[in-house]
């Protein structure tokens, strides 16, 4: 039995955590045991159900600035619940800390695991200080470098390390849950009181790199439009809900624009979507516009969003000018004979697969 610890800041329902949490719910080899690392006091969504399955799920103190503490404390986890035959850590440049405790832990198997591009944003002195430290323990003590689209590799590794040394393995997505139901669209669509409205979607955590703003100010244009007949429904919740919820208040918006906070069952309001909209300023991979393309759902991205999310016909890249966005939305008629679709890189099978490949490195 191989036991593999998985590194991650929390089990809170996000992209990065459910990537590390679909490893133990979709497991193909049972000859795996899982145990969670997670920093800090919280209890995630994901969290629950681990436990719920018998799967470990052990808590330490946040890095903050007490690297010393942070290592002690991982590497005395890999020798009370091990010998762990892999680590696989994704909190980004932390990785670092974590690729040091488990070289000393002599644990033969270490991956770090990029799942973001946060190369669009200026950092002081000591951050990037600190981020170049974490990448040199990263390049020295990691034994896999994996990431989830060339950006997010460039990003954590370096382009040149990255692109001699890194594995791209996609984020799947269990495309079952996403087939689309004209019968689940209507409820939908009846408990949202939508009759013939088009209905812009987006789902996301509400923070300033999703850029809801952005599609908070779309719906103020549209809606000075004669012929005006969308509403956005937004999916997710998060710091910006209350700032985003005044925007929307001041727009006088408020019957426009839907906020529906966190969901478990974000593939029901997909299909209950007409255009789905993804505008952020940056990303690893962005796992959202993809499902909504399984889904069927013409699907507008930013020129942020890795190229590796543009996967269907109906897809548009579009940068980020509200013109350009407004002119691509009122060209979409609305689709009676829609069809979801199977998008084989993004086979959760395949990812799972690939993963537990690099285990028996």
């Amino acid at each position: 039995m191989k036991k593999i610890l998985q590194v991650t800041a929390s089990l809170k329902i996000g992209g990065l955590e459910r990537v590390a949490y679909n490893y133990s719910k979709y497991q193909q080899d049972r000859n795996i045991q899982y145990i969670y690392l997670v920093y800090g006091k919280k209890i995630g969504e994901y969290e629950k159900d681990l436990i719920d399955k018998g799967v470990d799920v052990v808590h330490i103190d946040e890095p903050n600035n007490n690297y010393i503490h942070f290592i002690k404390q991982v590497h005395e986890v890999l020798i009370k619940y091990g010998p762990f035959d892999a680590v696989h850590s994704h909190p980004s440049f932390n990785s670092g800390l974590v690729m040091l405790a488990a070289r000393f832990a002599k644990v033969p198997i270490r991956i770090t695991h990029a799942h973001t591009d946060r190369s669009s944003i200026q950092l002081g002195f000591i951050n990037k200080l600190y981020n170049r430290i974490m990448q040199f323990l990263i390049h020295k003590f990691a034994t896999a470098y994996v990431a989830v689209s060339s950006n997010a590799g460039s990003y954590l590794f370096g382009k040149q390390f990255f692109e001699k040394n890194g594995q791209i393995i996609l984020n799947g997505v269990d495309q079952s849950k996403f087939d689309y139901s004209a019968k689940i669209r209507n409820k939908i669509r009846e408990e949202l009181n939508l009759k013939d409205e088009m209905l812009l979607g987006h789902t996301g955590t509400l923070n300033n790199v999703k850029n809801q703003e952005f599609l908070i100010d779309l719906m103020a244009t549209l809606k000075k439009r004669p012929t005006n007949n969308y509403k956005l429904l937004l999916v997710g919740d998060g710091g910006n809900r209350e700032l985003l919820e005044t925007s929307t208040q001041k727009l006088s918006l408020d019957k426009d624009i839907m906020f529906l906070g966190q969901s478990d069952r974000p593939e029901e309001y997909l299909m209950a979507m007409d255009i789905f909209l993804f505008p952020s300023k940056f990303e690893g991979l962005g796992l959202s516009a993809v499902e909504a393309q399984i889904s069927g759902l013409p699907t507008l991205i930013s020129d942020k969003v890795p190229q590796e999310v543009n996967a269907s016909n109906d897809c548009y890249q579009l940068a980020l000018n509200q013109d350009l966005w407004i002119q691509k939305i009122i060209g979409i008629n609305k689709n009676d004979k829609r069809t979801g679709i199977y998008l084989e890189k993004f086979d959760i099978d395949h990812q799972i697969r690939e993963t537990e490949r690099l285990y028996k490195l």
